[in-house]
């Protein structure tokens, strides 16, 4: 398999292991009856496929209703949406993150995704990056450059979407050290 890297000048804009409240926001479903996004320590014992700890080993991450027991999610959806990014001076911003992704209907085509949005206008509109769906029950890398989906400006949020819709299935979800970064070449 190819390696790739970047060559360049490195601009952090946003590095969130989740250990402080960086300005994320939860707007769910009035439908949403359990799995409700939070942060926090995972606090279950995997038995409904949700982590034992977080990706990046500081301890919290984002993930949906950690308790003990059946905490998954059931209707929705629930998202959560990054604060609002000036990226107006930046050429090729990316996100990266690792999420997990347990769900069991895998494999079935009533499987439910985790959705990678983005938008450019504070939130008013949403373009799809990615559906994630059918991936092993893991912590798994991801990357998205968002110039190839949206024109970058003033105005830019992320944003990660769950939900169970018919609630048919077990359904966890998790997100952990998120970075947007630009890499430019002067």
């Amino acid at each position: 398999a190819p390696f790739a890297a970047f060559v360049g000048n490195f601009v952090s804009i946003l590095v969130d292991d989740f250990e402080t409240d960086m300005g994320w926001t939860v707007v769910t479903d009035p439908t949403l009856t359990g799995g409700e996004w939070e942060r926090g320590v995972p606090a279950d014992d995997g038995t409904a496929g949700d982590p034992l700890q977080d990706y990046d080993g500081s301890g919290q991450c984002f993930l949906t209703e950690n308790v003990l027991g059946n905490s998954d999610v059931d209707w929705g959806p629930t998202s959560m949406i990054s604060p609002l990014f000036d990226m107006s001076g930046y050429s090729d911003p990316v996100v990266r993150l690792a999420y997990w992704w347990a769900n069991n209907d895998a494999g079935t085509d009533t499987a439910d995704p985790i959705d990678f949005e983005v938008s450019n206008d504070g939130g008013a509109t949403w373009v799809l990056i990615d559906s994630v769906i059918d991936v092993p029950t893991e912590w798994t890398p991801w990357e998205a450059h968002l110039a190839d989906y949206v024109a970058i400006t003033d105005q830019v949020q992320f944003r990660v979407t769950v939900n169970d819709t018919p609630n048919n299935s077990v359904y966890e979800a998790a997100i952990d050290a998120v970075e947007i970064f630009d890499v430019s070449c002067d």
